[in-house]
Formats: C-alpha cells, structure tokens, sequence
C-alpha cells in the first residue's frame, strides 16, 4: 500500500512538472524573448534626417505701397489683366511654372493683342490694304519679336510661330498679324488697386488686390497712368466708380528694374 501511494505521488509530480513546462502552451520556453532577442526600434531607424529649411533670400529691391510711385505702378500692372476682361483675367489661374493648355494659351495671346490695341501700342501697326494679308481679313500687325519680348515682361513666356497662329492670327514673314476689333467701342472694364504687399525672397512678392467697376466710357489709352496713383477715393471719383469692390484677389509677381531703370513687374502666378 505504501509503495502505491509513493508510486501515485510520483505521477502526480510528474504531471505537475509536464503542466509547468508544457502547459498547453501557456508556459512554454518557446514563447519567451530575452532583452538580446528583442527586434530594434525600426521606427526610430526608419526616420529620414531633418533638412534644414532654404533660407529665403531677402529682396534686393523692395516695395512700399506708401511710396506713391511702387503703388501707381503695381495697380497699373494689375490692372493691365482686368481692364478689357478679353482673353486672360485677373480671375483665371496662372503659374509660370505649369504647363498651358492650348486654351490658356491662346487666351494669354488675345489679352496681349487686346491690350496692345486699347493702349494705343506705338509698334501696333495697321495692316494696309496692298497687303496680301489684308485680303485675309487681318487688320492689324506686329513685329513677332516684339509681340514675344512684351508677353515675356508681362507674363515670362513667349510663344512660337505655331502657337500663335489660332483661328484669327498668324505669323508670316517676320510680322504677327491677326484680326482685331479695335473699332468697337469697349471703355475700361474694371481697375485694381493692390492693398497689401508680402515679400517672399529674391524680388518675388505675393500682392493681394480689389477689383472696381468704373462708369466711364473712356478706353484704357485715356486713362492717364497718375490716376492709378491716386488715393483710393480720389482715383474712384475720377473714373466714375463706386466704392464696391466687385473682385478681391491675389497675384504673385516678380520686381525686376526695365531698360530705362524704372521699377517693372512680371507676373509669376495669379490666383491661389
């Protein structure tokens, strides 16, 4: 009797001991990680080095809307892109840096041959009647050099011969010709008046502007450039408009200094 208890108590330890080390799984050693077993931090390791930030250059030339001159010539740039509303407007989008659709394209050359007509280009030139051309039904014409050098100035790009040719203009021979409406009476359509300037580097600034709507019937060409100089209550007074503003936007331009050394804007980017 004796010896079957010793027996039956060696068993049960021994089942104790199987439960300890087998367990059914709960215990068992092959669950465990030592410290030096466990896997590094890969996140940690995962993590790209900080950059630091590019520096923004300050400008070398700088701009003060309380400097008469930088305020009249700002609002006369501006409002080069909302007189007429023809072709490319303050209210389209625009970046330098994107590629245009043919659309954008031919909208950026109508605004320029809108403005040239309007403000009476000395180097716009009718096209005479013993011009072949003329039996094509263009009116006007440009040296196409210097139709490109003014859409480099006021928007950095120019355009080849092929891109220019659309449904009303062409190049031929060295000239620009196309199809003009100048003898349609279409007075200023609207102006800007920039109300705050932020520079961002390297003579680049973001300009934030209001749009007025004037009653005038006078065409761009009459409308002296010291007007857009004025304060803002005595320049809506002399071209007729109301003190709503019809547009509030933004343009980012570049300053850059034109042949004759005076300060000149390009357009970078118009809109957000």
């Amino acid at each position: 009797m004796a010896a079957l208890v010793t027996i039956a108590a060696a068993v049960f330890i021994i089942g104790i001991a199987g439960l300890v080390t087998g367990g059914f799984g709960l215990f068992d050693s092959t669950q465990v990680t030592t410290v030096e077993e466990q896997p590094a931090d890969t996140a940690s390791e995962a993590e790209p080095p900080v950059e630091p930030e590019t520096p923004v250059t300050p400008s070398s030339i700088t701009i003060d809307l309380n400097r008469t001159s930088d305020y009249q010539e700002l609002n006369v740039f501006i409002t080069s892109f909302c007189e007429l509303a023809s072709g490319f407007n303050v209210q389209d989008h625009f970046n330098r840096d994107e590629e245009l659709s043919v659309p954008q394209q031919q909208d950026l050359i109508l605004f320029m041959q809108r403005h040239m007509s309007y403000n009476a280009n000395p180097y716009l030139e009718d096209v005479d009647a013993s011009d072949p051309m003329a039996e094509l039904g263009y009116t006007k014409r440009v040296d196409v050099d210097y139709f490109n050098s003014l859409m480099s100035r006021y928007v950095g790009l120019t355009f080849t011969d092929q891109q220019l040719t659309t449904g009303g203009s062409e190049v031929r021979d060295g000239w620009y010709y196309y199809i003009d409406n100048e003898g349609t009476t279409y007075p200023i359509q609207n102006v800007a008046v920039v109300t705050s300037v932020t520079d961002q580097g390297n003579n680049r600034y973001e300009v934030a502007f209001d749009m007025y709507k004037p009653t005038t019937s006078r065409i761009p060409a009459e409308i002296s450039q010291d007007t857009l100089g004025l304060p803002l209550t005595d320049m809506l007074d002399a071209l007729g408009a109301s003190s709503n503003v019809v547009y509030s936007g933004t343009a980012i331009v570049d300053a850059r200094y034109d042949d004759a050394g005076n300060l000149a804007f390009t357009l970078y980017q118009m809109g957000a």
